[in-house]
């Protein structure tokens, strides 16, 4: 606005991805609009939230060893289920993840939300992929990384 752009925020999607063991997982999806008719940009973020209090629980309230999640993340074991097809053959799951690799100092993880049965993180990528492709894992080949989980 600064510079005489404007920027419109639209929220385009909202869904309600899991509901249980005292928490709710919020995935949105919206659109960046700049009036000067820049390219729009499309994001992602979520929410899990309390339901005992009503709070946002923080990524860093909710792994317990992102760490690992890295790791089964670099070596394929999560799988994508939305974004640009071609990513995973233009770069490899190492190079997606390494943005989220300075977690620990500077709490840079990735959107998270919940299935009953997957945690699904949206990695960020830049606007020729898409903006962002979401990868899914097995809770059950996570659970000892997450301090809360629908099935914990």
């Amino acid at each position: 606005v600064a510079n005489g752009t404007y920027v419109s925020y639209e929220i385009t999607e909202t869904a309600v991805t899991f509901v249980g063991n005292n928490i709710v997982s919020v995935r949105s999806q919206g659109k960046i609009d700049y009036k000067d008719d820049s390219k729009d940009e499309l994001f992602v973020y979520c929410n899990i939230i309390d339901l005992s209090t009503g709070k946002d629980i923080t990524l860093k309230k909710t792994y317990s060893d992102f760490g690992k999640i890295m790791t089964l993340f670099s070596s394929g074991k999560f799988t994508q289920i939305s974004g640009d097809k071609s990513l995973t053959s233009s770069m490899t799951y190492a190079q997606l993840i390494e943005q989220y690799k300075y977690h620990s100092q500077y709490g840079t993880y990735p959107e998270t939300y919940f299935t009953k049965d997957a945690l699904i993180i949206v990695v960020e990528t830049n606007s020729t992929n898409g903006f962002f492709a979401e990868f899914a894992i097995a809770l059950s080949a996570v659970n000892d990384c997450l301090v809360l989980s629908p099935t914990k």
